[in-house]
Protein backbone atom coordinates (compact mmCIF):
# COMPACT_ATOMS: atom_id res chain seq x y z
CA UNK A 1 0.00 0.00 0.00
CA UNK A 2 3.13 2.35 0.44
CA UNK A 3 3.76 4.42 -3.14
CA UNK A 4 6.66 6.97 -2.82
CA UNK A 5 5.35 9.31 -5.37
CA UNK A 6 1.90 8.91 -3.95
CA UNK A 7 3.97 10.04 -0.83
CA UNK A 8 5.65 12.75 -1.73
CA UNK A 9 2.69 14.50 -3.27
CA UNK A 10 1.17 13.91 -0.41
CA UNK A 11 4.10 15.76 2.15
CA UNK A 12 4.73 18.35 -0.32
CA UNK A 13 0.87 19.03 -0.77
CA UNK A 14 0.76 19.10 2.92
CA UNK A 15 2.71 22.23 3.03
CA UNK A 16 2.19 24.24 0.25
CA UNK A 17 -1.51 23.54 -0.56
CA UNK A 18 -3.24 22.29 2.25
CA UNK A 19 -6.76 23.22 1.48
CA UNK A 20 -6.42 21.24 -1.81
CA UNK A 21 -4.64 18.40 -0.83
CA UNK A 22 -7.13 17.89 2.20
CA UNK A 23 -9.88 17.65 -0.24
CA UNK A 24 -8.47 15.51 -2.41
CA UNK A 25 -7.29 12.70 0.09
CA UNK A 26 -10.85 12.72 1.33
CA UNK A 27 -12.14 12.11 -1.59
CA UNK A 28 -10.31 8.92 -1.65
CA UNK A 29 -11.56 7.60 1.36
CA UNK A 30 -8.75 5.68 2.70
CA UNK A 31 -9.16 3.60 5.58
CA UNK A 32 -6.66 3.97 8.96
CA UNK A 33 -3.98 1.75 7.25
CA UNK A 34 -3.91 3.28 3.71
CA UNK A 35 -2.98 6.28 5.85
CA UNK A 36 -0.94 4.52 7.93
CA UNK A 37 1.41 3.24 5.22
CA UNK A 38 1.03 6.74 2.99
CA UNK A 39 1.56 9.64 5.29
CA UNK A 40 2.02 9.23 8.75
CA UNK A 41 4.73 5.86 9.17
CA UNK A 42 7.12 7.40 6.07
CA UNK A 43 6.54 10.85 7.67
CA UNK A 44 7.53 9.96 10.99
CA UNK A 45 10.02 7.64 9.82
CA UNK A 46 11.95 10.82 7.66
CA UNK A 47 11.62 12.93 10.78
CA UNK A 48 12.98 10.73 13.34
CA UNK A 49 15.73 9.59 11.12
CA UNK A 50 16.91 13.29 9.90
CA UNK A 51 16.48 14.57 13.50
CA UNK A 52 18.83 12.01 14.30
CA UNK A 53 21.30 12.13 11.82
CA UNK A 54 21.46 16.25 12.54
CA UNK A 55 21.55 15.63 16.07
CA UNK A 56 24.52 13.32 16.16
CA UNK A 57 26.32 16.22 13.52
CA UNK A 58 25.28 19.16 15.82
CA UNK A 59 25.82 16.77 19.49
CA UNK A 60 26.00 20.19 21.05
CA UNK A 61 22.32 21.01 20.46
CA UNK A 62 20.57 17.44 20.06
CA UNK A 63 17.30 15.81 19.25
CA UNK A 64 14.02 17.17 21.10
CA UNK A 65 12.99 15.18 23.91
CA UNK A 66 16.30 13.17 23.83
CA UNK A 67 19.18 15.45 24.27
CA UNK A 68 22.47 15.98 22.34
CA UNK A 69 24.34 12.66 20.83
CA UNK A 70 21.13 10.42 20.54
CA UNK A 71 21.66 7.10 19.21
CA UNK A 72 19.82 4.58 18.00
CA UNK A 73 17.97 3.55 20.65
CA UNK A 74 16.92 7.15 21.06
CA UNK A 75 15.67 7.32 16.83
CA UNK A 76 13.67 3.84 17.55
CA UNK A 77 12.05 5.28 21.17
CA UNK A 78 11.05 8.43 19.51
CA UNK A 79 9.34 6.92 16.55
CA UNK A 80 8.20 4.32 18.81
CA UNK A 81 6.68 7.16 20.81
CA UNK A 82 5.22 9.41 17.76
CA UNK A 83 3.31 6.46 16.30
CA UNK A 84 1.56 5.93 19.59
CA UNK A 85 0.85 9.52 20.25
CA UNK A 86 -0.67 9.76 16.96
CA UNK A 87 -2.96 6.64 17.33
CA UNK A 88 -4.09 7.79 20.95
CA UNK A 89 -4.46 11.74 19.09
CA UNK A 90 -6.54 10.39 16.24
CA UNK A 91 -8.63 8.05 18.73
CA UNK A 92 -9.46 11.23 20.87
CA UNK A 93 -10.22 13.39 18.00
CA UNK A 94 -12.67 11.16 16.56
CA UNK A 95 -14.10 9.76 19.45
CA UNK A 96 -15.34 13.38 20.65
CA UNK A 97 -16.40 14.68 17.70
CA UNK A 98 -18.85 12.37 18.24
CA UNK A 99 -19.77 13.62 22.05
CA UNK A 100 -19.69 16.93 20.37
CA UNK A 101 -22.07 15.53 17.21
CA UNK A 102 -19.48 15.05 14.60
CA UNK A 103 -18.77 12.20 13.12
CA UNK A 104 -16.87 9.56 15.30
CA UNK A 105 -14.64 7.99 12.42
CA UNK A 106 -10.93 6.58 13.38
CA UNK A 107 -10.20 6.23 9.66
CA UNK A 108 -10.84 10.14 9.27
CA UNK A 109 -9.60 11.01 12.42
CA UNK A 110 -5.85 9.18 11.66
CA UNK A 111 -6.40 11.31 7.79
CA UNK A 112 -7.13 14.62 9.84
CA UNK A 113 -4.27 14.44 12.05
CA UNK A 114 -1.85 12.46 9.89
CA UNK A 115 -1.90 15.75 7.22
CA UNK A 116 -1.88 18.92 9.84
CA UNK A 117 0.81 16.98 11.41
CA UNK A 118 3.31 17.31 8.56
CA UNK A 119 4.38 20.76 8.77
CA UNK A 120 5.30 19.56 12.47
CA UNK A 121 6.80 16.22 11.30
CA UNK A 122 9.29 18.53 8.80
CA UNK A 123 10.36 21.23 11.16
CA UNK A 124 10.82 18.40 13.65
CA UNK A 125 13.03 17.03 11.57
CA UNK A 126 15.54 20.38 11.23
CA UNK A 127 15.27 20.72 15.23
CA UNK A 128 18.66 20.35 16.11
CA UNK A 129 20.22 22.74 13.58
CA UNK A 130 21.95 24.97 15.38
CA UNK A 131 20.54 28.27 16.18
CA UNK A 132 17.50 28.04 14.26
CA UNK A 133 16.02 24.83 14.51
CA UNK A 134 14.31 25.57 17.68
CA UNK A 135 12.73 28.34 16.02
CA UNK A 136 11.85 25.93 12.59
CA UNK A 137 10.13 23.82 14.64
CA UNK A 138 7.78 25.88 17.02
CA UNK A 139 6.65 27.40 14.12
CA UNK A 140 6.27 23.97 12.15
CA UNK A 141 4.20 23.06 15.30
CA UNK A 142 2.04 26.04 15.73
CA UNK A 143 1.39 25.88 11.86
CA UNK A 144 0.29 22.02 12.89
CA UNK A 145 -2.15 23.13 15.12
CA UNK A 146 -3.70 25.60 13.20
CA UNK A 147 -3.88 23.03 10.78
CA UNK A 148 -5.62 20.28 12.81
CA UNK A 149 -8.15 22.94 13.83
CA UNK A 150 -8.95 23.78 10.17
CA UNK A 151 -9.04 20.09 9.31
CA UNK A 152 -11.15 18.69 11.84
CA UNK A 153 -14.35 20.33 10.83
CA UNK A 154 -13.69 18.66 6.98
CA UNK A 155 -13.09 15.50 8.05
CA UNK A 156 -15.03 15.17 11.11
CA UNK A 157 -17.91 16.76 10.50
CA UNK A 158 -18.09 19.08 14.10
CA UNK A 159 -20.44 21.61 14.16
CA UNK A 160 -19.30 25.06 14.05
CA UNK A 161 -20.35 26.10 17.43
CA UNK A 162 -18.93 22.78 18.97
CA UNK A 163 -15.30 23.51 17.32
CA UNK A 164 -13.74 25.07 19.82
CA UNK A 165 -14.84 23.15 23.18
CA UNK A 166 -14.23 20.20 20.94
CA UNK A 167 -10.52 21.55 19.73
CA UNK A 168 -9.48 22.15 23.48
CA UNK A 169 -10.78 18.54 24.99
CA UNK A 170 -8.86 16.99 22.49
CA UNK A 171 -5.85 18.37 22.87
CA UNK A 172 -5.68 18.44 26.59
CA UNK A 173 -6.67 14.93 26.80
CA UNK A 174 -4.02 13.99 24.07
CA UNK A 175 -1.39 15.70 26.14
CA UNK A 176 -2.10 14.07 29.71
CA UNK A 177 -2.65 9.94 27.69
CA UNK A 178 0.38 10.79 25.54
CA UNK A 179 2.58 12.29 28.51
CA UNK A 180 1.61 8.75 30.57
CA UNK A 181 2.49 6.51 28.06
CA UNK A 182 5.78 8.32 26.94
CA UNK A 183 6.69 8.03 30.53
CA UNK A 184 5.85 4.22 30.32
CA UNK A 185 7.59 3.47 27.55
CA UNK A 186 10.51 5.75 28.74
CA UNK A 187 10.60 3.45 31.96
CA UNK A 188 10.42 0.51 30.11
CA UNK A 189 13.54 1.83 28.33
CA UNK A 190 15.49 2.58 30.98
CA UNK A 191 15.37 -0.74 32.45
CA UNK A 192 16.67 -1.96 29.74
CA UNK A 193 19.78 -0.08 29.61
CA UNK A 194 22.94 -1.76 29.48
CA UNK A 195 24.78 0.89 31.56
CA UNK A 196 22.60 0.20 34.70
CA UNK A 197 20.37 -2.53 36.15
CA UNK A 198 17.63 -1.68 37.65
CA UNK A 199 15.96 -3.75 40.48
CA UNK A 200 12.98 -2.36 42.74
CA UNK A 201 12.54 -3.41 46.21
CA UNK A 202 9.10 -4.14 47.41
CA UNK A 203 10.09 -2.93 50.98
CA UNK A 204 11.39 0.37 50.25
CA UNK A 205 9.98 1.14 47.39
CA UNK A 206 13.40 2.63 46.19
CA UNK A 207 15.15 1.51 42.85
CA UNK A 208 18.62 -0.04 42.86
CA UNK A 209 21.69 0.86 40.74
CA UNK A 210 24.00 -1.93 40.30
CA UNK A 211 26.92 0.29 38.41
CA UNK A 212 28.60 -2.24 35.63
CA UNK A 213 30.76 0.89 34.33
CA UNK A 214 34.61 0.34 33.11
CA UNK A 215 36.11 1.76 36.14
CA UNK A 216 36.45 -2.18 37.35
CA UNK A 217 34.70 -1.20 40.42
CA UNK A 218 31.47 -3.46 39.24
CA UNK A 219 30.58 -4.47 43.24
CA UNK A 220 29.71 -0.41 43.77
CA UNK A 221 25.86 -0.25 44.60
CA UNK A 222 24.02 2.74 45.24
CA UNK A 223 20.36 2.50 46.60
CA UNK A 224 18.36 6.12 44.92
CA UNK A 225 15.50 7.27 44.18
CA UNK A 226 13.07 6.04 40.96
CA UNK A 227 13.39 9.61 39.23
CA UNK A 228 17.20 10.27 40.64
CA UNK A 229 17.59 6.55 38.80
CA UNK A 230 15.88 7.61 34.96
CA UNK A 231 18.21 10.68 35.30
CA UNK A 232 21.21 8.64 35.64
CA UNK A 233 20.95 5.88 32.96
CA UNK A 234 19.39 8.58 31.00
CA UNK A 235 22.77 9.95 31.08
CA UNK A 236 24.77 7.41 30.60
CA UNK A 237 22.61 6.15 27.57
CA UNK A 238 23.57 9.50 26.24
CA UNK A 239 26.82 9.16 27.20
CA UNK A 240 27.13 12.42 28.68
CA UNK A 241 28.25 12.85 32.68
CA UNK A 242 26.33 13.53 34.99
CA UNK A 243 27.05 17.28 36.56
CA UNK A 244 25.30 17.61 39.53
CA UNK A 245 25.47 18.42 44.00
CA UNK A 246 23.28 15.79 44.67
CA UNK A 247 24.68 13.58 47.40
CA UNK A 248 22.68 10.61 46.00
CA UNK A 249 24.93 10.57 42.96
CA UNK A 250 28.38 10.93 44.43
CA UNK A 251 30.46 8.05 43.79
CA UNK A 252 28.62 6.69 40.81
CA UNK A 253 30.51 6.12 37.52
CA UNK A 254 30.35 9.25 34.94
CA UNK A 255 28.97 11.52 37.61
CA UNK A 256 31.30 14.84 38.37
CA UNK A 257 30.22 15.94 41.56
CA UNK A 258 30.44 19.25 42.53
CA UNK A 259 29.75 19.86 46.82
CA UNK A 260 27.56 22.44 47.98
CA UNK A 261 28.88 25.42 49.51
CA UNK A 262 28.86 24.98 53.17
CA UNK A 263 26.75 28.17 54.58
CA UNK A 264 27.34 30.02 57.67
Amino acid sequence: MFNLKKTVELLKGGILEPGETWESYRSENHDWKGTACLITIPAIAVSTILAGILSMTFPSYGMVGFGAGVGIGGILLSMIMSLAGVAVASFVISYLAGVFKGKHDFNKGLAALSLAAIPAWLGGALSPLPLIGWIISLAAAVTTLVFLYKIIPVYLEVPEDKRVIHYIISVVVTFIISMILGAILVAGTVSSMHTAALSTSAVTGKIEVRNFARDGNPSLQHRISFADSIMYASARQAGVPLVTSDDHFHGLNEVIFIPKPETG
